[in-house]
Protein backbone atom coordinates (compact mmCIF):
# COMPACT_ATOMS: atom_id res chain seq x y z
CA UNK A 1 0.00 0.00 0.00
CA UNK A 2 3.29 2.44 1.09
CA UNK A 3 4.56 1.77 -1.97
CA UNK A 4 1.64 2.33 -4.58
CA UNK A 5 1.53 5.59 -2.44
CA UNK A 6 5.35 6.38 -3.25
CA UNK A 7 4.70 5.29 -7.06
CA UNK A 8 1.52 7.88 -7.33
CA UNK A 9 3.54 10.35 -5.72
CA UNK A 10 6.17 10.35 -8.08
CA UNK A 11 4.29 9.97 -11.10
CA UNK A 12 2.53 13.10 -9.92
CA UNK A 13 5.93 14.78 -9.35
CA UNK A 14 6.64 13.73 -12.84
CA UNK A 15 4.38 14.91 -14.31
CA UNK A 16 4.62 17.60 -12.44
CA UNK A 17 8.35 18.74 -13.65
CA UNK A 18 7.39 17.71 -16.85
CA UNK A 19 4.76 20.28 -17.03
CA UNK A 20 6.76 22.95 -15.72
CA UNK A 21 9.47 22.12 -17.81
CA UNK A 22 7.19 22.85 -20.82
CA UNK A 23 5.87 25.89 -19.30
CA UNK A 24 9.68 27.18 -18.58
CA UNK A 25 10.06 26.10 -22.21
CA UNK A 26 7.31 27.69 -23.41
CA UNK A 27 8.13 31.42 -21.68
CA UNK A 28 11.59 30.79 -22.52
CA UNK A 29 9.99 30.77 -26.07
CA UNK A 30 7.95 33.67 -25.44
CA UNK A 31 10.92 35.70 -24.00
CA UNK A 32 13.32 35.11 -27.07
CA UNK A 33 10.49 36.23 -29.33
CA UNK A 34 9.54 39.36 -26.98
CA UNK A 35 13.27 40.26 -26.99
CA UNK A 36 13.68 39.99 -31.10
CA UNK A 37 10.34 42.10 -31.49
CA UNK A 38 11.52 44.47 -29.01
CA UNK A 39 15.24 44.84 -30.58
CA UNK A 40 13.36 44.83 -34.26
CA UNK A 41 10.86 47.82 -33.09
CA UNK A 42 14.39 49.60 -31.49
CA UNK A 43 15.71 48.90 -34.91
CA UNK A 44 13.16 50.51 -36.86
CA UNK A 45 12.77 53.24 -34.70
CA UNK A 46 17.03 53.80 -34.89
CA UNK A 47 16.21 53.65 -38.53
CA UNK A 48 13.43 56.09 -38.20
CA UNK A 49 15.15 58.98 -36.36
CA UNK A 50 18.01 58.35 -38.70
CA UNK A 51 15.94 58.63 -41.52
CA UNK A 52 14.63 61.55 -40.15
CA UNK A 53 17.92 63.11 -38.98
CA UNK A 54 18.90 62.78 -42.90
CA UNK A 55 15.48 64.31 -43.97
CA UNK A 56 16.67 67.73 -42.09
CA UNK A 57 19.99 67.67 -43.03
CA UNK A 58 18.87 67.76 -47.01
CA UNK A 59 16.08 70.37 -46.25
CA UNK A 60 18.76 72.35 -44.64
CA UNK A 61 21.43 71.77 -47.37
CA UNK A 62 18.73 72.58 -49.92
CA UNK A 63 17.51 75.76 -47.84
CA UNK A 64 21.42 76.58 -47.70
CA UNK A 65 21.74 76.12 -51.54
CA UNK A 66 18.68 77.83 -52.47
CA UNK A 67 19.46 80.64 -50.20
CA UNK A 68 22.90 81.49 -51.32
CA UNK A 69 21.96 81.30 -55.16
CA UNK A 70 18.92 83.42 -54.45
CA UNK A 71 21.18 86.18 -52.20
CA UNK A 72 24.91 85.24 -51.99
CA UNK A 73 25.66 84.57 -55.72
CA UNK A 74 23.14 87.45 -57.46
CA UNK A 75 25.46 90.33 -55.38
CA UNK A 76 28.22 90.07 -57.02
CA UNK A 77 26.97 89.76 -60.10
CA UNK A 78 24.95 93.14 -59.66
CA UNK A 79 27.80 94.91 -58.83
CA UNK A 80 29.33 93.72 -62.12
CA UNK A 81 26.51 94.93 -63.91
CA UNK A 82 26.20 97.85 -61.67
CA UNK A 83 29.50 99.35 -61.73
CA UNK A 84 30.31 98.26 -65.79
CA UNK A 85 27.02 100.51 -65.99
CA UNK A 86 28.49 103.24 -64.71
CA UNK A 87 31.64 103.01 -66.96
CA UNK A 88 29.79 103.15 -69.82
CA UNK A 89 27.46 105.47 -69.71
CA UNK A 90 29.97 108.06 -68.31
CA UNK A 91 33.47 106.64 -69.12
CA UNK A 92 33.93 110.07 -71.17
CA UNK A 93 33.30 112.17 -67.83
CA UNK A 94 35.89 109.83 -65.58
CA UNK A 95 39.30 110.52 -65.21
CA UNK A 96 41.83 107.30 -64.90
CA UNK A 97 41.99 106.82 -61.31
CA UNK A 98 37.81 106.80 -60.98
CA UNK A 99 37.73 104.22 -64.30
CA UNK A 100 40.20 102.31 -62.09
CA UNK A 101 38.56 102.51 -58.86
CA UNK A 102 34.77 100.90 -60.89
CA UNK A 103 37.47 98.64 -62.68
CA UNK A 104 38.56 97.47 -59.82
CA UNK A 105 35.16 97.06 -57.57
CA UNK A 106 34.22 95.03 -60.95
CA UNK A 107 37.45 92.58 -60.82
CA UNK A 108 36.89 91.73 -56.76
CA UNK A 109 33.10 91.31 -57.30
CA UNK A 110 33.46 88.40 -60.48
CA UNK A 111 36.26 87.39 -58.32
CA UNK A 112 34.08 86.83 -55.46
CA UNK A 113 31.06 84.89 -57.86
CA UNK A 114 33.77 83.04 -59.53
CA UNK A 115 34.71 81.65 -55.96
CA UNK A 116 31.47 80.73 -54.93
CA UNK A 117 29.82 79.31 -57.86
CA UNK A 118 32.81 77.17 -57.64
CA UNK A 119 32.66 76.07 -54.03
CA UNK A 120 28.21 75.67 -54.71
CA UNK A 121 29.22 73.26 -58.11
CA UNK A 122 32.14 71.01 -55.55
CA UNK A 123 29.11 70.70 -53.13
CA UNK A 124 26.72 70.12 -55.25
CA UNK A 125 28.71 67.21 -56.59
CA UNK A 126 29.82 66.11 -53.09
CA UNK A 127 26.34 65.58 -52.40
CA UNK A 128 25.56 63.75 -55.53
CA UNK A 129 28.51 61.41 -54.82
CA UNK A 130 29.35 62.44 -58.12
CA UNK A 131 32.74 64.05 -57.34
CA UNK A 132 35.93 61.55 -58.56
CA UNK A 133 38.00 60.81 -55.38
CA UNK A 134 41.43 60.14 -56.21
CA UNK A 135 44.33 59.77 -53.70
CA UNK A 136 47.70 59.64 -54.10
CA UNK A 137 51.05 61.28 -53.20
CA UNK A 138 50.60 65.40 -53.02
CA UNK A 139 53.47 67.73 -52.42
CA UNK A 140 51.57 70.04 -49.82
CA UNK A 141 53.80 72.97 -50.41
CA UNK A 142 53.17 73.23 -54.47
CA UNK A 143 49.54 73.26 -53.74
CA UNK A 144 50.28 75.93 -51.19
CA UNK A 145 52.45 77.49 -53.45
CA UNK A 146 49.57 77.41 -56.33
CA UNK A 147 47.15 79.06 -54.01
CA UNK A 148 49.35 81.91 -52.53
CA UNK A 149 49.71 82.92 -56.70
CA UNK A 150 45.86 83.00 -56.74
CA UNK A 151 44.92 84.52 -53.94
CA UNK A 152 48.15 87.09 -53.97
CA UNK A 153 45.83 89.97 -55.17
CA UNK A 154 43.63 89.63 -52.28
CA UNK A 155 46.39 89.76 -49.42
CA UNK A 156 48.77 92.85 -51.57
CA UNK A 157 45.18 95.01 -51.30
CA UNK A 158 45.49 94.52 -47.63
CA UNK A 159 49.02 94.27 -47.22
CA UNK A 160 48.52 90.98 -45.34
CA UNK A 161 51.62 88.79 -45.28
CA UNK A 162 51.33 85.48 -45.68
CA UNK A 163 54.39 83.24 -44.65
CA UNK A 164 54.85 78.93 -44.82
CA UNK A 165 57.13 77.36 -43.22
CA UNK A 166 55.91 74.02 -44.58
CA UNK A 167 59.02 71.51 -46.04
CA UNK A 168 58.88 71.67 -49.95
CA UNK A 169 59.47 68.05 -49.73
CA UNK A 170 56.46 67.32 -47.25
CA UNK A 171 53.71 64.84 -48.75
CA UNK A 172 50.69 63.81 -47.70
CA UNK A 173 48.25 60.89 -49.10
CA UNK A 174 45.67 62.58 -50.13
CA UNK A 175 42.90 63.76 -53.06
CA UNK A 176 45.58 66.52 -54.98
CA UNK A 177 41.91 68.76 -56.13
CA UNK A 178 40.14 68.25 -52.61
CA UNK A 179 43.22 69.43 -50.64
CA UNK A 180 43.88 72.52 -52.84
CA UNK A 181 40.24 73.14 -52.05
CA UNK A 182 40.50 73.22 -48.33
CA UNK A 183 44.05 75.66 -48.25
CA UNK A 184 42.07 78.00 -51.10
CA UNK A 185 38.95 78.40 -48.75
CA UNK A 186 40.87 78.29 -45.47
CA UNK A 187 43.56 80.98 -46.86
CA UNK A 188 40.52 82.93 -48.47
CA UNK A 189 39.14 83.43 -45.26
CA UNK A 190 42.21 83.73 -42.93
CA UNK A 191 42.91 86.67 -45.85
CA UNK A 192 39.25 87.99 -45.25
CA UNK A 193 39.07 88.13 -41.82
CA UNK A 194 42.56 89.89 -40.95
CA UNK A 195 42.91 93.51 -40.49
CA UNK A 196 45.23 95.35 -43.51
CA UNK A 197 48.94 94.69 -42.35
CA UNK A 198 47.86 91.63 -40.72
CA UNK A 199 50.09 88.24 -41.24
CA UNK A 200 48.92 84.55 -41.56
CA UNK A 201 50.96 81.77 -41.18
CA UNK A 202 50.87 78.22 -42.79
CA UNK A 203 53.06 75.42 -40.70
CA UNK A 204 52.98 71.71 -40.30
CA UNK A 205 53.93 68.66 -38.10
CA UNK A 206 53.71 64.86 -37.45
CA UNK A 207 51.04 63.54 -34.99
CA UNK A 208 50.53 59.89 -34.49
CA UNK A 209 50.48 58.89 -38.28
CA UNK A 210 49.24 62.35 -39.38
CA UNK A 211 49.97 65.47 -41.09
CA UNK A 212 48.75 68.43 -38.84
CA UNK A 213 48.24 71.57 -40.85
CA UNK A 214 47.32 74.88 -39.25
CA UNK A 215 46.15 78.11 -41.19
CA UNK A 216 46.61 80.89 -39.04
CA UNK A 217 45.95 84.66 -38.46
CA UNK A 218 45.68 87.66 -36.26
CA UNK A 219 42.76 88.41 -37.38
CA UNK A 220 39.26 89.51 -35.72
CA UNK A 221 38.41 85.63 -34.46
CA UNK A 222 35.25 84.24 -33.62
CA UNK A 223 32.35 84.49 -30.89
CA UNK A 224 32.33 81.50 -28.64
CA UNK A 225 29.30 81.25 -29.20
CA UNK A 226 29.99 81.05 -33.29
CA UNK A 227 32.46 78.13 -32.86
CA UNK A 228 30.00 75.08 -33.17
CA UNK A 229 28.08 76.81 -35.97
CA UNK A 230 31.19 76.06 -37.91
CA UNK A 231 31.09 73.30 -40.60
CA UNK A 232 27.72 73.19 -40.26
CA UNK A 233 24.76 73.26 -43.19
CA UNK A 234 22.16 73.49 -41.03
CA UNK A 235 23.06 76.75 -39.32
CA UNK A 236 23.28 80.50 -40.55
CA UNK A 237 26.75 82.25 -39.83
CA UNK A 238 26.86 85.48 -42.04
CA UNK A 239 30.11 87.90 -41.25
CA UNK A 240 31.28 90.39 -43.25
CA UNK A 241 35.45 90.58 -43.80
CA UNK A 242 37.45 93.68 -42.83
CA UNK A 243 36.84 95.31 -46.01
CA UNK A 244 33.31 94.11 -46.32
CA UNK A 245 34.05 90.94 -47.79
CA UNK A 246 30.94 88.86 -48.14
CA UNK A 247 30.98 84.72 -46.95
CA UNK A 248 28.37 82.18 -47.28
CA UNK A 249 30.20 79.35 -44.68
CA UNK A 250 30.11 76.74 -48.07
CA UNK A 251 33.67 76.85 -47.66
CA UNK A 252 34.07 75.40 -44.33
CA UNK A 253 31.21 72.83 -45.00
CA UNK A 254 32.95 71.84 -48.32
CA UNK A 255 36.67 71.59 -46.28
CA UNK A 256 35.31 69.37 -43.64
CA UNK A 257 33.49 67.02 -45.94
CA UNK A 258 37.03 66.72 -47.81
CA UNK A 259 38.72 66.67 -44.84
CA UNK A 260 36.87 63.84 -43.50
CA UNK A 261 36.86 62.11 -46.98
CA UNK A 262 40.45 61.82 -46.88
CA UNK A 263 39.95 60.21 -43.39
CA UNK A 264 41.25 63.92 -41.73
CA UNK A 265 39.64 65.90 -39.13
CA UNK A 266 39.47 69.71 -38.77
CA UNK A 267 38.82 72.02 -36.03
CA UNK A 268 39.29 75.74 -34.96
CA UNK A 269 40.95 77.41 -32.21
CA UNK A 270 39.79 81.46 -32.03
CA UNK A 271 39.69 84.27 -29.75
CA UNK A 272 37.95 87.69 -30.66
CA UNK A 273 40.49 90.03 -31.41
CA UNK A 274 43.04 88.03 -31.71
CA UNK A 275 42.96 85.85 -34.97
CA UNK A 276 41.77 82.24 -35.39
CA UNK A 277 43.54 79.17 -36.41
CA UNK A 278 42.27 76.31 -38.59
CA UNK A 279 43.65 72.32 -37.71
CA UNK A 280 43.42 70.13 -40.19
CA UNK A 281 44.79 66.88 -40.52
CA UNK A 282 46.33 64.29 -43.25
CA UNK A 283 47.68 60.96 -44.00
CA UNK A 284 51.56 60.75 -44.15
CA UNK A 285 52.34 59.44 -46.98
CA UNK A 286 55.29 56.87 -47.27
CA UNK A 287 58.91 57.47 -47.81
CA UNK A 288 60.12 55.03 -50.06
Amino acid sequence: MYMRFLDRERNINSELEEKVQLRTAELQNTNRTLKLEIEERKRAETALQESETKLKEANAAKDKFFSIIAHDLRNPFNAVIGFSNVLRENISELDISEINEYIGYINDSAINAYTLLGNLLDWARSQTNSIQFSPGPVNISNIIHATLVILSGEATKKNIAITSTVPPELMAMADNNMVSAVFRNLISNAVKFTRPGGFITLSSRISGGFNEFTVADNGVGIQSKDLEKLFRIDTKLYTKGTAEESGTGLGLILCKEFIEKNSGKIHVESEPGKGSRFIFTLPVFPSA
